[in-house]
């Protein structure tokens, strides 16, 4: 018999004071596939993994199932919960911290790992975690698994201090600690204050994370709010409204902003025309997409161009 699906996940917290403690911080660029046999794994330690690009998934053993990661979307994963991580492709932001510090715990001692069958069917519901000190009066404080984040560049800002810290191995001195704490303890609250009402109807829709992650790595295709509202099972108004609650703008807005951040890279990191350029990311005519580049980015097709001259016209 299937074991039942829970939204909420109980987390009980040390009594002790709390001490945040950075244990490790770290980019990662990955091009892999874990879907199927996958290492399962349960660290010591809170984790952030914030999606920087491409897309991934993450699967939870208690519930059976997993819930899509698509870019600018940051998952938060309490200790002991055993996990998997699935299609992690792209880039991302991995942060470990412990509330209560185990100064001799090592990055390497604090995870846990064994190979297991995992699948990647996709949860009901979004899950999210109620963590609570013994005793406390006040409500638990309740976080998603995954929150699309409305200023994801803002998350960013503020972990990159956490991963020069860490580089430099200094995060361990005084001040780099109280610096860390705010960082951290700003990220644990803004991720609680981002659904203030941690019902299950509250927290984003699975199937809205899963089309972001399809459009991301989808981008040129010709979208429509109807055949986008078909494929996650709403209705054309009922989707717009879940989409800009989730991403804080218009389905047509964000697929134009992923077209122009797309071309915007294939414009450094390649020798292509800006027509043939125009074309990957969806658009027939270079001319209408010159002048959708310039209103997103606030300059021309040719002058996001780095170094001598690359662009070879229109």
């Amino acid at each position: 018999m299937a074991k039942p699906q829970r939204a909420c996940i109980a987390i009980s917290l040390l009594a002790s004071p709390l001490a945040p403690w950075l244990r490790l911080a770290h980019r990662t660029d990955i091009g892999s596939d874990a879907s199927g046999r996958g290492v399962v794994r349960w660290c010591d330690d809170y984790m952030l993994m914030l999606q920087l690009e491409g897309t991934s998934y993450i699967w939870l053993h208690e519930l059976e199932g997993s819930v899509a990661l698509p870019a600018g979307a940051i998952a938060f994963v309490p200790p002991r919960v055993v996990h998997a991580w699935g299609v992690c492709t792209g880039a991302h932001i991995a942060v470990h911290f412990d509330l209560h510090a185990q100064s001799r715990l090592e990055p390497l001692d604090m995870l846990h790992h064994r190979d297991q069958w995992i699948s990647p069917r996709q949860l009901p519901s979004m899950p999210y975690f109620a963590l609570e000190w013994p005793g406390a009066r006040t409500d638990p404080l309740r976080i998603p698994l995954v929150t699309p984040l409305r200023r994801p560049v803002a998350f960013r800002e503020r972990l990159d201090p956490l991963i020069a810290m860490y580089g430099a191995r200094n995060h361990r001195s005084l001040s780099a600690r109280l610096r860390a704490t705010e960082i951290l303890a700003w990220a644990v609250q803004s991720l609680a204050d981002e659904r203030p009402d941690a019902s299950a109807a509250a927290i984003v829709n699975p199937r809205i994370l899963a089309l972001l992650s399809e459009l991301d790595s989808d981008c040129a295709r010709p979208w429509s709010v109807g055949a986008l509202a078909r494929r996650v099972g709403m209705g054309a108004t009922a989707f717009r409204r879940a989409f800009i609650a989730a991403v804080g703008s218009p389905p047509h807005a964000h697929l134009e902003a992923l077209r122009m951040d797309r071309a915007a890279r294939l414009l450094v990191d390649t020798d292509g025309s800006v027509a043939s350029i125009a074309a990957a990311v969806g658009y027939d005519d270079p001319y209408h997409f010159s002048r959708v580049f310039r209103r997103v980015t606030g300059k021309p097709p040719r002058a996001a161009r780095t170094g001598s001259a690359r662009g070879r016209g229109v």
